[in-house]
């Protein structure tokens, strides 16, 4: 399999991962990414399946920043929005994931579905960062460990036993809806349903039913688990 991303062709995920790193072994700590390798950088962030976009990536600011234990790793910011750890080998599994129409598919049907909701994950976040991140410089516990960690650090999550994946299936089951059928479109860098009134109904569904809790980048990183009802709903 051979994936194009910004305009650079990869035959495996260790050969996109390799890439990756040598951009990581060249730039400096805080400092954004730039030209070729912002280009390259944010298309491979832009597969991330936990990544939630309350805007097209083209408008946020990527820098390498300093993780847990002395490592380092790529972060993600918007205006006036905390910085996010956004883990590459996540993202590049993702990216070579996309091995048939209907798991490409199903992707870009939950990115829309992502953002058919980044309302309320901002609504979230700034609850506790403030409007205008004047709380950036705090701390939060952790709704999941009830550690403490720098305000930088927040990601908003779901509570479980409902994940954002267990969620939506619910949502299209109890709807009849087949996520191959849905028509999608693009906007500004965003991937939408081509339907508002799907949008607003299942923004509202997430509403009653979601419980978004606090954590922290690095607790976020862990794998979740994923439905095999997927693929029943895709025939």
């Amino acid at each position: 399999m051979v994936i194009t991303i910004a305009n650079e062709s990869f035959s495996t995920q260790k050969s996109l991962q390799d890439r990756c790193t040598s951009i990581k072994d060249t730039v400096s700590l805080e400092t954004p990414l730039t030209g070729d390798d912002f280009g390259l950088i944010s298309k491979v962030i832009s597969f991330h399946p936990d990544l939630v976009p309350i805007a097209p990536i083209s408008n946020a600011a990527i820098y390498l920043g300093k993780l847990a234990y002395g490592k380092t790793g790529f972060y993600i910011q918007y205006p006036e929005a905390a910085p996010q750890v956004v883990g590459l080998k996540k993202a590049i599994k993702a990216a070579f994931g996309k091995t048939s129409v209907v798991a490409s598919k199903l992707y870009d049907f939950k990115i829309a579905a992502r953002s058919a909701i980044a309302d309320q994950i901002i609504a979230k976040r700034r609850s506790f960062i403030g409007n205008n991140r004047e709380h950036i410089s705090s701390t939060f516990v952790s709704d999941l460990s009830g550690n403490t960690f720098p305000m930088i650090e927040l990601v908003i999550d779901h509570q479980p036993p409902h994940y954002f994946d267990s969620l939506l299936i619910e949502f299209l089951k109890s709807n009849n809806i087949n996520p191959i059928h849905i028509e999608l479109t693009r906007s500004n860098g965003w991937t939408l349903f081509a339907e508002q009134a799907l949008s607003t109904q299942w923004n509202i569904f997430h509403l009653n039913n979601a419980v978004l809790r606090a954590i922290s980048a690095n607790e976020n990183a862990k794998d979740k688990p994923m439905s095999n009802d997927w693929a029943s709903l895709s025939l």
